[in-house]
């Protein structure tokens, strides 16, 4: 079992500890949760993200492949964009992804005026990526070459990156980095799971029977709102990323459908997230 959290060093409990409603509940025990609210998957390990991941794996999970889903990742990567610029226009300057996959993203930020950068993994989404004009490094952000391969940068005005940090054993490294390579009053906008949500809370069971094996860390807002200053960061907003009402319970559950929308908003309430946070200079 992880003995400490990766960002505070502080001992970690058990989930079961924390949350009455996981007690007894199988495979509940490999999961731990920090002072701060950070849970880790102790179980957790790393997959092959090759070619076969992103058709056949997104697939399974979308009932689409990746690149057949381009078009609805182009739309939310604009949403993304927009409200990026409602919460804190940022300079129309660099941006770095993290986990760029084919480049979508990166396609729709250059068309805003970014100059685009990513890191990707998979070979296959790199190459496909670089096929679309980005400067493409094919490394994992935790790999020790990233610090060469980024030497000479003043850093970047936008780091992105979606659905990715939580693939990551050292999450200590990987919010090192993201802080480091930001310019003072640069902004990361990140999407990622969400334990403050309906699964969660009102599902335990199901929430453990469906935890990605490669997933090493779970947050919340205000988990993300105590741990980012460590990096000398700052959240500035969180928003649900997902609406799902039929995995509600108690009176979530029974409100009509605007309402909930509005509550989830208001209190970050979601199965998935995505928060927008600033280097302080």
């Amino acid at each position: 079992m992880p003995a400490f959290c990766q960002h505070t060093r502080k001992p970690l409990q058990s989930l079961e500890t924390r949350f009455k409603a996981f007690r007894g509940l199988d495979h509940a025990q490999d999961y731990f949760i920090s002072q701060e609210g950070v849970i880790y998957y102790s179980r957790a390990a790393s997959v092959d993200y090759g070619r076969d991941y992103f058709l056949e794996e997104y697939s399974r999970q979308y009932g689409k492949s990746y690149l057949e889903d381009e078009a609805n990742l182009r739309t939310m990567a604009r949403g993304r964009l927009q409200w990026l610029e409602q919460v804190a226009p940022v300079r129309k300057g660099s941006i770095l992804e993290i986990g760029c996959a084919a480049g979508f993203f990166l396609s729709e930020a250059r068309e805003k005026g970014f100059s685009t950068t990513g890191i990707e993994i998979s070979s296959y989404a790199g190459d496909l990526a670089a096929q679309q004009g980005h400067r493409i490094f094919r490394e994992s952000f935790l790999s020790s070459a990233i610090p060469e391969l980024l030497q000479g940068e003043s850093g970047f005005d936008l780091i992105a990156s979606f659905y990715t940090i939580e693939h990551f054993a050292d999450q200590q490294t990987a919010f090192k980095r993201m802080a480091k390579y930001l310019k003072p009053g640069g902004l990361l906008l990140v999407a990622m799971p969400s334990y403050h949500g309906p699964l969660f809370y009102c599902s335990p069971g199901r929430w453990i029977a469906t935890h990605p094996g490669d997933h090493f860390a779970d947050y919340s807002p205000e988990a993300l709102r105590a741990i980012l200053p460590i990096y000398g960061l700052r959240l500035l907003a969180a928003r649900p990323a997902s609406y799902h009402q039929n995995r509600a319970c108690g009176w979530r559950a029974s409100i009509p459908s605007f309402l909930y929308r509005k509550m989830a908003q208001r209190q970050g309430y979601g199965d998935t997230m995505e928060f927008i946070a600033i280097r302080d200079p």
